[in-house]
């Protein structure tokens, strides 16, 4: 998923995070911020949760100044090939 990301963006991290809460998750860099829904952040690539069953990463409700999400996290908590407690994402 990360090569992809890259290719498409250029950029070596991505933001996640949902509209419904406010820390904001930075893996890559360091702890978690809460930034409720400032722009300071919309130059970096989204991935976002917004668990609505539809695998799209065009059907964002987009917040926080971002004009497109890379990563969509569409379904949680499911079973994929036997392993339980995944949550399926899909890649822009």
């Amino acid at each position: 998923m990360w090569p992809r990301m890259r290719a498409a963006s250029g950029s070596r991290s991505a933001l996640f995070r949902s509209r419904s809460n406010t820390p904001l998750v930075t893996p890559h860099v360091g702890p978690t911020l809460a930034v409720g829904n400032g722009t300071d952040f919309a130059n970096r690539p989204l991935w976002t949760c917004e668990c609505d069953g539809i695998p799209h990463v065009d059907t964002v409700s987009l917040y926080g100044g971002w004009q497109r999400a890379a990563i969509k996290q569409w379904q949680g908590t499911s079973t994929l090939a036997g392993v339980k407690i995944v949550d399926l994402n899909v890649v822009r």
